[in-house]
């Protein structure tokens, strides 16, 4: 993950690179916010990510690097409308608690998918 110039500890002659990250391991949870979480919390100072790096590196950089950043990345008019609704705000909670937010909601295509009935 990049952030101030650094990647897993590597000085780059860079810092406006781009990364992304993702979810889809089989050996580590596939959640997106515990991949944030660990970001953040990472066991070595030196290497933790601010919560809004964190985010970015799973939306705007993501959709960037996939060459889809007119369609995803961010909530705007215009765009696939594919997001969450959090119980808490990642940049408001304490570090250690982006690990026990729940997602709310899904939406996909404009559509809610979870849960199956509103919230509203």
């Amino acid at each position: 993950m990049w952030e101030n110039g650094r990647v897993a500890g590597v000085r780059t002659r860079r810092g406006d690179l781009r990364a992304r990250v993702g979810s889809d391991s089989t050996v580590t949870p596939f959640q997106p916010l515990y991949g944030v979480y660990s970001a953040v919390n990472h066991s070595n100072p030196a290497e933790r990510l601010s919560v809004e790096r964190a985010l970015r590196l799973y939306t705007l950089d993501s959709a960037a690097l996939a060459f889809e950043e007119e369609d995803k990345g961010s909530i705007e008019v215009g765009r696939l409308s594919d997001l969450v609704v959090l119980s808490h705000d990642p940049m408001s909670v304490a570090l250690e608690a982006i690990a026990d937010i729940a997602v709310e909601m899904t939406v996909v295509g404009g559509e809610i998918v979870y849960p199956k009935e509103a919230l509203c």
